[in-house]
Order: C-alpha cells, then sequence, then structure tokens
C-alpha cells in the first residue's frame, strides 16, 4: 500500500484492474499552512474530483543524537598495474579506413589490454614506364608451384617469398606496483610484400606509472604494375669500310 506521501507525487502505478492511475499535483501553497490539490487520472483522462490536503503542522526540532564510535581503519587496496598487452591485425581492402579497437580486460591490479587494428593495403602500383631497348636474354620470373626464381629457364630453388616466422612468445607479467599510467606511445611501419597479411605488434616499456607502448605495424606494399612494352628495334648497324688489296707472290722456279 502507498503512503499518502508517496501518491501525492507525480507518479504512475497500475491498479489490480490493469488501469495506469496517474496522480498529478494540480496545485501547491506558497507556505507551510497551505493547501495542496492533486487530481487523479485513469489512462490519461481525470477521474473523480481534485483532493485539496492541508499541510500538517510543522513538528519540534528532535534531540541530537549521540556522537558514533570512530570505525576501524580500512585495509590498504592492492596497487594499480598492467599485464602483458596484446595486439593484432587484420587487412582492408584498398581505399577502406584504417581502425583500432581496445578492449580492456581484467583487475586493476593486473589490466589487460588488447589492440586489435584494421590496416587497409595499399593502392596497386602504377603502371610501369616503357622499357630501353635491351639486349636478348631471359626475364626471371616466379615459378607459380614451386614459388621459387625462374632465371634462363632454370629453377633457382629461392623462394620468392619468405616464410612466415613463428609467433613469438608472450612476455612475464609485471609485479604490481603503484597507481598505474602511460608514458609515451609510439608507432611505427614496416613495409612489406604484396601479397602478405598486414602486422601489428606493442612492445611495452617503463615502469606501471608510466607505461610505454611501442606500436609496429606491417603494411602490404600494393601490387607490382603491369609490365612495360618491349622496346623499339635497334636501327640496322651502318655498312663496314671496303678492304685493302692483297699481294699475290709465286715461287721461284
Amino acid at each position: 500500500m502507498h503512503s499518502w506521501h508517496t501518491i501525492l507525487s507525480d507518479e504512475n502505478f497500475t491498479d489490480f484492474f490493469t488501469n495506469t492511475i496517474t496522480v498529478k499535483q494540480t496545485a501547491t501553497s506558497t507556505d507551510s499552512s497551505g493547501t495542496n490539490t492533486f487530481q487523479f487520472y485513469a489512462n490519461g483522462t481525470a477521474i473523480g474530483n481534485a483532493i485539496s490536503i492541508k499541510n500538517g503542522a510543522k513538528g519540534d526540532k528532535g534531540d541530537t543524537g549521540e556522537k558514533g564510535e570512530k570505525g576501524e581503519t580500512g585495509a590498504n587496496g592492492a596497487a594499480a598495474g598492467f599485464a602483458q598487452p596484446l595486439a593484432d591485425a587484420e587487412t582492408l581492402t584498398p581505399g577502406t579506413d584504417a581502425f583500432v579497437d581496445i578492449n580492456a580486460d581484467g583487475p586493476n591490479t593486473s589490466k589487460i589490454f588488447t589492440f586489435h587494428f584494421g590496416i587497409p593495403k595499399g593502392e596497386k602500383g602504377d603502371k610501369g614506364d616503357k622499357g630501353d631497348k635491351g639486349n636478348d636474354g631471359y626475364t626471371p620470373y616466379i615459378d607459380d608451384k614451386s614459388g621459387n626464381w625462374i632465371v634462363n629457364n632454370q629453377n633457382t630453388g629461392i623462394h620468392a617469398k619468405g616464410d612466415k616466422g613463428d609467433k613469438g612468445d608472450n612476455g612475464t607479467n609485471g609485479t604490481n606496483g603503484a597507481a598505474a599510467g602511460f608514458g609515451t606511445i609510439s608507432a611505427t611501419g614496416v613495409t612489406l610484400n604484396p601479397g602478405t597479411d598486414a602486422t601489428a605488434s606493442v612492445v611495452p616499456s617503463g615502469s606501471n606509472t608510466s607505461k610505454n607502448l611501442a606500436f609496429t605495424f606491417g603494411i602490404p606494399r600494393g601490387d607490382k604494375g603491369d609490365k612495360g612494352e618491349k622496346g623499339d628495334k635497334g636501327e640496322k648497324g651502318d655498312k663496314g669500310e671496303k678492304g685493302d688489296t692483297g699481294s699475290i707472290s709465286f715461287p721461284e722456279s
């Protein structure tokens, strides 16, 4: 059951017949001896007459209570700190916007930050310029099956693309210390071969009170431009000069 103090305020409540009853104060007295007027509404429609309630007389001030006992000193809280941060990346299509998502997890004494980067692939390179005339020869190319360089129609056994290295082990978590904070945030970029996946890594340094984060991003270069057109055939060389007249000798008889 609502007390008069609760009912006589601007609020909604539902009666036993599932109608929404609204009570609104339509008039307010300007002093403690005045009268306050309230109107009941059912589903937005006024019901019955407005109710006027006169304020009661103000009671005497109560006696001052006794001072409570001093509470016990609370235990010291654990110091805030960082755990090993994590970072990864996904390769986006050329022309899209790069992004970063940051997620924080774990207690404040060992907070783990996870950084997820979206890095767009570089645009395709421009078509190469027309090549100069050159001597006949063989153009090195990459074998589709083995991925090796082919030079002079011979498989060199040398991979055009290096093997992907193993993922490094996670670093050891630092010990808890004073309140956590950030120091210098830096980032460097490394150009990768076309077709490789973008990479991201982060190396923390410094104390937990001024943690430095150094990000390294691997950004793949755009695909190689189309091969330039073959150079024009060279002009025919000039005719050589006529040789000197030779001498004839006969043996003596």
